[in-house]
């Protein structure tokens, strides 16, 4: 494992001793608390998403997707490869009327690249292999 990867593991993996880990369990979430860990981590997460084009990579279910946009994001695009997670994540942002300004895809169109301006990926990089491996 790399040393950039240990420390992610090590920062956002929960130690079963410690009840006051940083582990975030994706059974609770909600649209209303699922940025709740983003901040306590980056308080200023509001300004940083606010009037911007959002990218949330590895959007997995699609709650902090459609929490963005509530938070004031102007558009946001949530990629994942997961094809039960993003019907879910679609009927997610059908639910909270915010269809049209928050989309779900497996990938990034090559039109796409460079036209976010924040990009979030959050609880998703231990799904990824080490490229290192």
């Amino acid at each position: 494992m790399s040393q950039w990867g240990e420390f992610i593991l090590r920062k956002f993996s929960k130690d079963p001793s410690d009840s006051t880990s940083s582990s975030v369990n994706m059974d609770g979430w909600t649209v209303n608390n699922a940025l709740n860990q983003l901040k306590s981590v980056y308080p200023d997460v509001k300004q940083l998403i606010s009037g911007k084009r959002v990218l949330d990579f590895g959007c997995g279910l699609g709650y902090q997707s459609v929490a963005f946009y509530k938070e004031g994001a102007k558009e946001v695009l949530g990629i994942d490869t997961n094809t039960k997670s993003l019907h879910q994540a679609r009927r997610l942002a059908k639910t909270h009327e915010v269809s049209e300004h928050v989309r779900f895809k497996e990938k990034i169109e090559e039109g796409d690249i460079g036209t976010f301006d924040v990009i979030i990926s959050q609880n998703s990089m231990e799904h990824f292999p080490d490229p290192q491996q």
